[in-house]
C-alpha cells in the first residue's frame, strides 16, 4: 500500500506541473516553515523531505530547480497566477 501512495503522490505532482521548456527552471512553491518536511538550514538553504522530492522531480524532468518560499495561504493563489509551476 505504501508504494501505491508514493506512485499516486508522484502522479499528482507531475499532473500539477505545467509543461515548459527544459532550460527553464521548475519553480516549486512551498512554505519552508515545516521541519522536517521543508525548512531552511543555518546557511539559508532549503532542506527537508519535500525539498529532496522537488530536487528529484526537477532532475527527472531535466530542469533546474528554483524553490519559492511562500506562506501556506499564498501557495494556491501563486499557482493560479502562474508565479510557480507546482506546490509541494
Amino acid at each position: 500500500m505504501g508504494m501505491l501512495r508514493l506512485h499516486l503522490a508522484a502522479a499528482i505532482l507531475l499532473l500539477g506541473c505545467t509543461a515548459k521548456n527544459r532550460s527553464q527552471a521548475l519553480v516549486v512553491g512551498m512554505d519552508l516553515s515545516y521541519p522536517p518536511f521543508e525548512t531552511i538550514d543555518e546557511s539559508g538553504k532549503p532542506i527537508g523531505v519535500s525539498v529532496r522530492l522537488a530536487e528529484d522531480l526537477a532532475n527527472f524532468l531535466g530542469r533546474p530547480l528554483r524553490i519559492e518560499n511562500i506562506p501556506y495561504v499564498g501557495l494556491i493563489p501563486s499557482l493560479q497566477n502562474k508565479r510557480i509551476d507546482c506546490i509541494i
